[in-house]
């Protein structure tokens, strides 16, 4: 009796200990709190999940679903053996491009040196990326790519002349390239390391913190991109989506420098192919064989050739399967 009235007075004096201890204790401010999230299994943390929501063919799943458990702002994870604070939305995209070498830097996870080079550190390799930055920008750069283009055009079709101001043209194929670009884009992100303590949604981002902006946290978005799985080149036209919220190659200090150059080569590879489907579909319905085209019918528009006092007569002479022009003469 004596033994069982002891051990309730002792759990109503550690109940109560307890509760005044909720009740009174200092709550931490927001900004002193890190982000929500889950940091997964011991050494593993949650890279099991991110790797297999890409190869299932969903990549944007791991994002959304703790996006939409923990913050639609930043949440917590452990990727590659570090945590890790995934910035979502516009705004945690143009934070952190906006913040390059300010409150975050480049970082690689180990695996990358051995993927490269064992000899060359993560450290040496940024050195190097950015001597090359300031170097590569010069050549890749819009105005650079002008005399790029008719050597593209040359090694992609022999038949089909274009210069730099037929690919200033093709809106509408921009619009198709930058959709495909939204639901297919060659990264779904890259990461950063805190180079020092800052604060972002009120949570407090420690120094040595890795951080990871994804491309599905705008680009799956129904609130950027609404009816997002719906292909739909029109989602570009006008004044387009808003900023920050289209990134598939980055943005900030480190943007892909390439990014321009290989929007102009798929431009001119989808017109390519167009064109040569075209062609096939002319072929097959005028057949095969030599063909004689008069085209004396333009001899007002051809005064520098053919005099107009001229009784001849322009023909031209193709073979219909090759598509190579053969022979061209004027005959009397």
């Amino acid at each position: 009796m004596d033994l069982t009235l002891s051990c309730l007075l002792l759990f109503g004096l550690l109940y109560a200990s307890f509760s005044l201890f909720y009740i009174f204790r200092k709550k931490t401010p927001r900004d002193q709190r890190s982000p929500p999230g889950n940091t997964g299994w011991p050494f593993v943390g949650e890279a099991l999940e991110f790797v297999a929501s890409g190869r299932n063919g969903t990549p944007d799943k791991f994002v959304r679903e703790r996006m939409d458990k923990f913050s639609p702002e930043v949440f917590k994870t452990s990727l590659a053996g570090e945590t890790v604070a995934v910035f979502c939305g516009a705004a945690g995209n143009k934070f952190l491009f906006s913040n390059e070498n300010k409150l975050v830097g480049a970082w690689w996870p180990p695996t990358f040196d051995r993927i490269t080079n064992a000899k060359n550190s993560t450290s040496n390799v940024i050195l190097q990326a950015k001597k090359l930055r300031r170097v590569l920008p010069e050549f890749l750069k819009p105005e650079a790519l002008q005399k790029h283009v008719p050597i593209m055009d040359r090694v992609a079709l022999q038949h089909l002349e274009r210069d730099w101001s037929d690919v200033q043209k093709m809106k509408y194929s921009r619009c198709v390239l930058n959709e495909a670009l939204r639901l297919q884009p060659p990264s779904p992100g890259t990461f950063r390391q805190a180079i020092k303590d800052f604060t972002y949604a009120g949570f407090k981002i420690p120094k040595g913190w890795k951080a990871f902006w994804s491309v599905y946290s705008t680009h799956k978005d129904p609130d950027y991109f609404p009816n997002p799985e719906k292909f739909d080149p029109s989602r570009f036209e006008g004044n387009g989506p808003l900023p920050f919220s289209f990134v598939p190659f980055g943005g900030g200090p480190r943007m892909c420098p390439g990014s321009e150059y290989a929007r102009v080569e798929v431009l001119i590879f989808m017109h390519r192919e167009r064109y040569e489907n075209e062609q096939k579909d002319i072929t097959s319905e005028l057949g095969t064989g030599d063909m004689t085209i008069n085209l004396n019918v333009f001899r007002p528009f051809m005064k520098n050739i053919i005099p107009s006092d001229s009784d001849s007569i322009l023909t031209i002479t193709i073979n219909r399967s090759s598509r190579v022009k053969r022979d061209t003469h004027i005959s009397e």
